[in-house]
Formats: C-alpha cells, sequence, structure tokens
C-alpha cells in the first residue's frame, strides 16, 4: 500500500489549496494535522502499512481556562546554617574553613594545631 507520490510535492499543493487541519491523504488513515509541517513528517516517518494501535487520548483542557491554580505541595527545604558575613576589617583578620559541613572561622593571630593524618593514625594504632 505505501505512499506512491512525492510527499514535498503533496505538502507544497496541499498548503497554496487549503488552510488547516491537513488530513493525511492515505485511505483508513484519517490524521489530521495544525500544520503542513506535521502532516509532512507523518507522511514520511509513520509506517501505514504496519499502523500501531492507537492510544487513548486524554481530555485536553483549554490554554485560557479560568479557575483556581492549585498551589504546588511545599517541599521541606534544607537549611543550611549560614554564617553571618564579615566585615572587611573582621575579614582581613579572620580564616574561614569548611570542615566536613561545618564552617568554622579562625583569627589569623591564634594558633593553630595541626596534627597530620598519618600521625593521628599511628597514634591510634599504639592506643590498640
Amino acid at each position: 500500500m505505501g505512499i506512491d507520490f512525492d510527499i514535498l510535492e503533496h505538502c507544497k499543493k496541499v498548503r497554496a489549496d487549503h488552510g488547516p487541519p491537513y488530513t493525511c491523504p492515505v485511505d483508513k488513515c484519517g490524521r489530521s494535522y495544525k500544520t503542513v509541517c506535521g502532516l509532512q513528517y507523518h507522511l514520511k516517518s509513520y509506517n501505514h502499512d504496519n499502523p500501531s494501535p492507537v492510544t487513548p487520548s486524554t481530555p485536553s483542557t483549554p490554554k485560557n481556562k479560568k479557575g483556581r491554580n492549585r498551589p504546588k505541595a511545599a517541599t521541606p527545604a534544607v537549611t543550611q546554617s549560614v554564617p553571618e558575613p564579615l566585615t572587611f576589617e573582621e575579614a582581613q583578620k579572620m580564616v574561614q574553613f569548611d570542615l566536613n559541613g561545618v564552617i568554622c572561622r579562625w583569627n589569623i593571630n591564634d594558633p593553630l594545631n595541626v596534627i597530620a593524618k598519618e600521625n593521628e593514625i599511628k597514634a591510634e594504632e599504639q592506643e590498640a
């Protein structure tokens, strides 16, 4: 059965002859399209010899339907503790660290004890 005509020429003719809706010229198809591009795509890609089963369509609602819009359900927002921003003077004297998601501020004049991870592992092994 197939398509035995030039699709592009048919679409040009249909566009010149009348406006939408544009129906498929193949017998027993009966599909209609709002645009010639839709009809052209259908003719190129749809297999008229082995049509797929018709899927039930959901009833469409008009775009300008008046009524109340349902508010979206409020999802619990993940709140992160955002530290208070530093002033310029404080920023000159402080360093900020993010340790496992916790923000820590340290004054640059205060001593900071740093322990290497290897030393910590050795200390744990000696205790055990």
